[in-house]
């Protein structure tokens, strides 16, 4: 075994081990983070729904970040990263597999056809929401890249020359799956929707050898259910302001204020902070929402 490939598989132990460990913990409860200031006779609380970067956030982040070096390191030695990576056609063939595959996992989660079928062939909606949060498509492109990297460029290759094709891509794809949190939060058909995902993605890899192919298609999957997740939110509310409030406070672009004056019978101001523009360019408004009783609120 070589150098690279033994401090790899020490890493990636950890950080499997690691993140096994903290998710199931953790039970799948995902919070955000609150801020308490005094500033008498009034106690402001600011909510976001970023979630609050725990010690054991920090350190899953270090053990990820140096497992990326390392599959970096392994990869090149592979001749991963070569002119051929970059490949227009790989990359087109990657959006409509993308595509077509979520579409199928709407499919299979949501069991309507109508609703995966619309989502298939009315592309507008999703072009809009991606013109508009070009932050949520640099984001997901960064994270498919690095775990790609992880674990379809450097660990596969090694499962599968240990255990076979078989055995080594199931393997792999089990502990893709283990290490994302949403794995143990969501039914029991997502997450095994996941897993299968997680097995196409090393099919995928073992079969055409090209890892921009998988990134692609990772990435596309992501963006979607961003997507989807706000389309979801706007629904469930009723109301298209408040749907699109609520997916701002998720994405941490919306921070809420609550105003407390204890001494006057628990009166609460609720505040709407905008952290980036999110109307016109310039832009940050600061809006009041509510207020009224604490039990009203």
């Amino acid at each position: 075994m070589s150098l690279p490939a033994a401090i790899f598989l020490c890493l990636m132990l950890g950080h499997a081990g690691f993140a096994f460990f903290v998710n199931r913990r953790r039970g799948g409860v995902a919070g955000g983070t609150n801020l308490l200031v005094s500033a008498w006779p009034f106690y402001v609380v600011f909510v976001s729904g970023i979630r609050h970067r725990t010690p054991a956030l920090r350190a899953g982040a270090v053990l990820q970040t140096l497992l990326f070096a390392v599959a970096c390191w392994i990869a090149a030695g592979r001749g991963v990263w070569s002119r051929e990576l970059i490949s227009p056609i790989a990359i087109g063939a990657g959006l409509a597999a993308g595509h077509l595959i979520f579409g199928m996992s709407v499919l299979a989660t949501h069991r309507s056809l109508r609703q995966a079928g619309r989502h298939l062939i009315d592309l507008g909606p999703l072009w809009n929401y991606l013109t508009d949060n070009p932050r949520i498509l640099m984001q997901f492109a960064s994270v498919s890249i690095a775990e790609e990297t992880i674990y379809r460029a450097a660990l596969q290759p090694l499962a599968v020359s240990w255990v076979g094709p078989v055995l080594g891509v199931g393997a792999v794809a089990v502990v893709f799956a283990c290490v994302h949190e949403h794995f143990f939060r969501n039914s029991l058909r997502q997450s095994g929707e996941f897993l299968a995902f997680a097995l196409l993605l090393g099919g995928l890899y073992y079969w055409t050898g090209s890892l921009i192919l998988v990134m692609v298609v990772h990435a596309a999957r992501n963006v979607e259910i961003a997507f989807m997740e706000r389309l979801a939110q706007i629904e469930e509310s009723g109301d298209p302001d408040a749907g699109e409030r609520e997916a701002l406070f998720a994405e941490g672009r919306l921070i809420e204020a609550l105003v407390v004056a204890p001494g006057c019978g628990m009166a609460v101001g609720c505040v709407d902070l905008a952290v980036e523009p999110v109307c016109e360019p310039g832009a940050y408004p600061v809006q009041a929402r509510c207020f009224g009783p604490l039990e009203n609120v």
